[in-house]
Parts: C-alpha cells; structure tokens; sequence
C-alpha cells in the first residue's frame, strides 16, 4: 500500500504562497524548517514549499514528489532490481530515467505523525 506523502513545490514568494495557501485552502502546517532565504514549511494537506532566491533558466516549480510506503528499504530495492535505469540516492530518493524527476520514499502516514507533535509542541 502506498500514499502521496506530498508535493514540493519551490517559490520565489514564499510568504505570499504560503498565505495564499493557508488562507485560501486553510492547509494546516506541521513543520517548519530554515531561514530566509532558505524556508520550508510543510502542510498536512501534502505540500511542501521552498523558498528559493531565483528559479533557474529550464527550472520549474516542481521540486519532488513523496510517496508514502510500507517498506522504504524494500521498495529501495526493488526499484533497483527492476529499473535499473533509475539512480537511487541516499536511502529513500529515486531520479527516474529523465535525470529531473526526483520521488522520495517515506514512512506511510508519516505526516499525520509529523503534525500531532507539531500541535503538541504548540500547546506546550
């Protein structure tokens, strides 16, 4: 079993995504990481923003896609065994053929764990 962990998407405007977001979504936050110019905030909804100065020439806002599976290792190796052709990096980032899609594996429902410790060290 698998799920879309989240989306990653990199911005130039990052308090004016995030608040778009938030407000118009009302996605809720359950992690924030970096500082300016280098932010990240993570949504319980399945995106993840990155602040970045520029976006390069050919660059897109797409940054990564995550999906959630039972078994980060297994699934590691068998990607391995099966598409050889795809570049495994540290252990839970696949490239596909292309040299530009990049899906990292994690923990299924990682996230809902992320955002009630999140909540949690809020209330404290």
């Amino acid at each position: 079993m698998t799920e879309l962990d989240h989306v990653a998407l990199r911005t130039t405007e990052f308090e004016k995504t995030e608040a778009f977001f938030e407000d118009i979504f009302e996605m809720r936050r359950y992690r924030e990481s970096g500082e300016a110019p280098h932010r990240i905030v993570f949504y319980l909804e399945g995106l993840q923003l990155n602040e970045v100065t520029e976006l390069q020439s050919g660059q897109n806002v797409f940054d990564h896609l995550s999906i959630g599976v039972e078994d980060v290792a297994a699934t590691m190796r068998k990607v391995g065994e099966k598409y050889p052709d795809c570049r495994l990096e540290k252990d839970h980032w696949v490239v596909l053929p292309d040299g530009q899609t990049r899906i990292e594996l994690k923990p299924y429902h990682h996230a809902l764990a992320e955002y009630a410790e999140y909540k949690r060290r809020q209330q404290a």
